[in-house]
């Protein structure tokens, strides 16, 4: 059983692969917001644009 996202949510019943995926995005999607609220920005999900994107940085090296 994995555990609700939001309070109030029932926990759902998902295998061990689908488990480990949805709380590795749960921790980056986290972090992401922490960072963005380091840097200033607005991270309200209910306004225009809230999904916590950040610009991707160029690989030097795939650029060529």
């Amino acid at each position: 059983m994995l555990p609700p996202r939001f309070m109030g949510d029932m926990p759902v019943m998902v295998n061990m692969k689908q488990a480990t995926r949805i709380l590795k995005m749960r921790q980056s999607r986290a972090k992401r917001q922490l960072m963005m609220l380091d840097m200033g920005y607005d991270v309200d999900h209910r306004k225009t644009g809230g999904r916590f994107t950040m610009a991707r940085k160029k690989d030097h090296v795939r650029s060529r």
